[in-house]
């Protein structure tokens, strides 16, 4: 249920898949712009139906929508409008809309590299001779130029059109992203640690209570006046459980939760870099197939005689405006990714901190409370277990150490 300013309200049915459709879209929408990821999908079938993992889940999508309407840069993008308010007919033919305006610019960036033949050019020849008839790229062609797209974005020293303080700033935003990562992710870790040790002190709190209480009850020696004790022992151990019990349920939700959240907002961070690297190497690609074809240029030009590769050189001509046009168009992306991320850096620096504090100080606030009481839990045993009850043992309480108790 969503509720707008107008104080009208949309009730949709949205599914996990129409959750990951959103992310993507604002991604593509939004490029530059650090978007909250969602967490990892369940593969288990027997699970994702299970009560507390369902609520769960609805918690986690609900405060990823949250920090999307939150963010002043994500709530106006285009795709969340239909999905706050879109019927079922209407939000499929939203996204199959989308899906065809994709394929649509895939199509086009493919044609943008055709050549008048018809043919991809899987390399340029530098040469004013007549150019050699070039196949296309076949499916093993494709996978390979992605595969060395990977390989080279993953170089630390990649060399890349981009100004030196440009360079610099976002080699300096990537160590801070990994610094940040390494940390959060040893808190995150450790925080689930600590729930199952403290899982585990609550059963040894709930059997050793159990035991008390046993003591003098199942056997009629036992029923001595030592009942009382081993009552208020039983009793003080089962409340010790209770609150340890409650002290996991609350690590759960407000501990271990908040802190996988911020790991995610960091694993949306170094996205949000590496796509932005990724967009400048495919700009320096460009650049330097530009350079090439100028290149060729020159090489014609410093033929005398062009008569005979006249076609030739208009083509080659032509291909060079598109060049500039493609690389006029990326550098323009760049530029607005680098600014938006820029931007949206110093914001993510004010918030996560900010975010992780207000954690902390809830965590910590509690944490006294829970330790307060059991404090005074610990306290009640001691009045009981002060009294001295001579007729539960004959044993001297002044007996001196290695000194043998008279029987009586």
């Amino acid at each position: 249920t969503t509720k707008f300013a107008n104080a009208s309200e949309s009730l949709v049915r949205r599914t996990w898949g129409d959750f990951e459709w959103v992310h993507e879209r604002l991604v593509q929408e939004r490029a530059g712009i650090i978007v909250p990821v969602l967490p990892n999908k369940p593969v288990n079938s027997r699970t994702k139906f299970d009560e507390k993992f369902v609520q769960e889940r609805q918690e986690t999508l609900h405060r990823f929508i949250q920090r999307v309407v939150k963010h002043a840069e994500l709530v106006d993008a285009p795709s969340l409008l239909p999905f706050f308010t879109c019927n079922p007919t209407d939000w499929h033919a939203t996204k199959e809309a989308a899906r065809k305006a994709a394929a649509a610019e895939v199509e086009a960036s493919n044609h943008s590299s055709v050549n008048k033949n018809g043919d991809e050019a899987n390399t340029v020849v530098i040469s004013a001779e007549e150019a050699p008839v070039l196949k296309k790229k076949g499916v093993l062609g494709q996978w390979m130029s992605a595969k060395r797209d990977q390989w080279a974005l993953r170089k630390k020293n990649l060399v890349l059109e981009e100004t030196p303080v440009e360079s610099k700033r976002f080699e300096d935003m990537q160590a801070y992203a990994d610094h940040l990562e390494t940390c959060i992710r040893i808190l995150a870790e450790d925080s689930k640690t600590m729930g199952e040790m403290q899982n585990t002190l609550s059963e040894k709190f709930k059997t050793m209570g159990a035991a008390f209480t046993q003591l003098w009850g199942e056997h009629e020696l036992s029923n001595t006046s030592s009942s009382t004790m081993y009552q208020k022992l039983g009793d003080i151990w089962a409340n010790l459980c209770k609150q340890v019990e409650q002290q996991c349920s609350f690590g759960s939700s407000h501990l271990e939760a908040p802190l996988e959240e911020l790991v995610l907002d960091v694993v949306a961070l170094k996205e949000a870099i590496a796509k932005r690297k990724k967009v400048v190497y495919e700009y320096t690609k460009l650049c330097q197939e530009g350079r090439i074809l100028q290149q060729r240029m020159d090489n014609m030009r410093a033929v005398s005689d062009l008569s005979h590769a006249s076609d030739q050189y208009f083509a080659l001509e032509r291909e060079i405006r598109i060049s500039d046009a493609e690389v006029a168009e990326r550098k323009k992306l760049k530029e607005l990714i680098t600014d938006r991320l820029s931007r949206d850096i110093d914001r993510f620096r004010v918030e996560w901190h900010e975010r992780m504090r207000q954690v902390m100080e809830t965590h910590h606030k509690q944490q006294v409370q829970f330790l307060s009481e059991q404090v005074k839990l610990w306290e009640g045993a001691l009045p009981v277990l002060a009294k001295i009850d001579d007729g539960r043992s004959a044993v001297p309480t002044g007996a001196k150490k290695n000194e043998a108790p008279e029987l009586s």
